[in-house]
């Protein structure tokens, strides 16, 4: 899975010539060795830097010392966010317009960090696009300048999230990115550690750090050892991505174990939004749910209730539109009720926008399902119907 993509991303358009000039058999071994390499590079980058007593046995299963306090309940200096004069760098892999998890969240978290807490500055930092990188996530060219997508996140924390402090306050930092089909995810090509100034790394939350560092800078310099708190916040559960891949048996594996090298190379403290996902650093890591809940979606449910059309519509799905979110599934369910005569007049209304939504909508006006397909859209405008399906077993929910 990780070392494919690699090759078909960043490999192939300095191959393609030499493809064609090397024998199968050349080309084979040669892919081979590259892969080697990477491996090696791999082991290199994400051995965790020189650690304290107090961060080894964190690292171990061992119990602490008698004389050294429990890092997983002891609020330190370092990691306490309510002192006063604290600078917070929320690095994440979505930005919106892209309305996914990784975007939303993010964003929503660093203006709540500013604005709940007595932080002197915090930052936002997204990833940027180029023409063809755009096209391939929002459908067209949206934004010719950092400036212009910036105004639109302002605008998105003014009016939707209603936090115009936050808007007119918080930071906003672009790194350069690049989406990979293969995963379906964007993948930093800037060095964003870099990009900080040594003065302002104090606090750095990672949204998603196993993605943000899987292709990680050859640099000495890792999250843990710039910045005096790391925490990372696991979105995605990965490993389902993998398995469902040509080979997933032997790609899982190696998957899991880089994943685990990563968060703990470079997290504190680990957060997984789910029990789904895997283990990461054991004696670091606990499951929780810090998204909450956006105020919209209470007020949106107050009113569908006063209203005498409330619910006037029956089942509704909302995902990104990958085959790994689940579409796979609400085939499989759809043929079992047609076959069992169950449901005959079910009707879904499918929301969602990505890469792999006109091959999902061939492929179900091939099954003949009753299903309408219909753009991305926020889900708090959502309120008119009875039943949200959900049909994907792996997602972190």
């Amino acid at each position: 899975f990780f070392f494919e993509s690699l090759h078909g991303t960043f490999f192939r358009r300095h191959s393609c010539e030499a493809m064609q000039s090397m024998s199968p058999m050349l080309w084979a071994v040669g892919s081979a060795c590259s892969t080697f390499v990477v491996l090696l590079l791999c082991i290199h980058v994400v051995t965790p830097p020189r650690m304290t007593a107090q961060q080894r046995w964190i690292f171990r299963s061992a119990p602490p010392p008698p004389d050294m306090p429990d890092a997983r309940v002891t609020i330190t200096n370092a990691s306490n966010l309510m002192l006063p004069g604290r600078t917070i760098w929320v690095v994440t892999t979505a930005c919106l317009p892209w309305r996914t998890g990784t975007s939303v969240n993010p964003t929503l978290r660093a203006a709540y960090l500013l604005q709940e807490t007595p932080a002197k500055k915090v930052t936002l930092v997204v990833p940027w696009l180029d023409a063809d990188g755009q096209r391939l996530v929002l459908g067209s060219l949206k934004f010719n300048t950092m400036q212009e997508q910036e105004s639109l996140v302002r605008d998105w924390i003014e009016a939707d999230a209603n936090m115009p402090y936050a808007a007119q306050n918080l930071g906003i930092l672009f790194y350069r990115g690049k989406y990979v089909q293969a995963f379906g995810s964007i993948f930093p090509t800037d060095d964003i550690l870099g990009m900080i100034p040594s003065e302002e790394a104090d606090v750095a939350i990672l949204e998603e750090p196993e993605h943000l560092n899987w292709f990680h800078p050859v640099t000495e310099v890792y999250w843990r050892s710039k910045f005096n708190h790391v925490v990372g916040v696991i979105h995605t559960n990965y490993l389902a991505y993998s398995a469902a891949e040509k080979g997933g048996a032997f790609k899982t594996p190696v998957l899991y174990t880089l994943n685990r090298w990563m968060v703990a190379a470079h997290c504190d403290k680990v957060i997984k939004l789910s029990g789904t996902l895997q283990t990461y650093a054991p004696r670091r890591e606990v499951v929780s749910n810090v998204h909450g809940v956006r105020e919209d979606f209470l007020l949106a449910g107050d009113q569908a209730g006063r209203s005498q059309h409330a619910f006037a519509k029956d089942v509704y799905m909302i995902s990104k539109m990958l085959w790994q979110k689940g579409y796979p599934q609400l085939f499989s369910a759809l043929r079992y009720l047609r076959k069992k005569r169950l449901l005959p007049d079910l009707h879904i209304d499918v929301y969602g926008s990505g890469a792999d939504r006109r091959a999902i909508m061939i492929e179900a006006n091939h099954q003949n399902h009753n299903l309408t397909f219909i753009p991305a859209i926020d889900h708090v405008t959502l309120t008119q119907y009875k039943i949200m399906f959900n049909p994907s077993m792996s997602e972190v929910l």
